[in-house]
């Protein structure tokens, strides 16, 4: 399998305005990638290494805002476009062990052309959203309050994105497996959490929640095109929460 390389450029700014209180900071980058390094389960069950050209450009920024002696404010966002360059597919069926030729894999339903198809886990919408409040002082600390939320967009679990596509002869072929709809990939969920602290000089008292609406999501996702009549998914932790104690000497 060739090494795989990538030519990245990024340009950005980070500044400051209103007296400091307000940092902005932004980027915007490109990377051409040549042999990206990927994973595909054939149809034996079998994990095979991909090499893979494409290309992805985006930009992200965050702010912080302090809005008062008392709150701090945050947010972000990114957005990625990310695309496999076309090759064309063979008539003939893929052999042998490495199932590629170029950016055309082979599958369980014959040669597919991926060229187009956005790279993995590459949500194209993604923000961030927080705060920080000093509720109330207190002789010896302050009660602090801390939130945020995120936004994940859509993205796909491998290279073959939305799992259709159209062979030489023009017609267009579904992978969606016999007892269903393989859940091709997530996205279009958002997540809060939240944290209570006592802060004194020498140590901190916190409690706090992950997931605070109880969000279900899948962040992780395999095709195993049909073999056991199920596909293999990872869920997310359902909303969990704590008490947390930190001492400094």
């Amino acid at each position: 399998m060739p090494p795989e390389t990538v030519d990245a450029y990024e340009a950005g700014i980070k500044s400051r305005f209103l007296d400091n209180r307000l940092q902005v900071n932004a980027s915007v980058f490109y990377y051409n990638y040549k042999g990206q390094q990927g994973q595909i389960v054939d149809q034996s069950a079998t994990a095979n290494l991909i090499s893979l050209d494409g290309s992805l450009k985006g930009f992200e920024a965050e702010i912080e805002y302090v809005a008062s002696d008392t709150l701090r404010l945050n947010a972000g966002i990114g957005h990625l476009d990310s695309k496999y360059d076309k090759d064309g597919c063979p008539t003939t069926t893929l052999a042998g062990f490495l199932p590629q030729q170029g950016n055309c894999l082979r599958s369980a339903v014959g040669n597919v052309d991926i060229g187009g198809n956005p790279f993995p886990y590459a949500a194209k919408w993604s923000v961030t959203a927080g705060f920080e409040w000093d509720v109330v002082e207190l002789p010896n600390g302050k009660v602090t309050l801390n939130g945020d939320a995120s936004y994940t967009g859509r993205f796909y679990y491998d290279s073959f994105g939305a799992y259709d596509y159209v062979s030489p002869d023009g017609t267009v072929h579904s992978r969606d497996l016999a007892k269903g709809v393989f859940h091709k990939g997530e996205g279009d969920y958002i997540i809060a959490n939240a944290r209570l602290s006592y802060i004194a000089d020498d140590y901190t008292v916190a409690v706090w929640v992950k997931n605070l609406t109880d969000k279900l999501y899948f962040p992780f996702g395999i095709n195993l095109e049909g073999n056991f009549g199920s596909d293999y998914r990872i869920r997310s932790a359902p909303r969990t929460f704590g008490v947390e104690a930190t001492y400094r000497f």
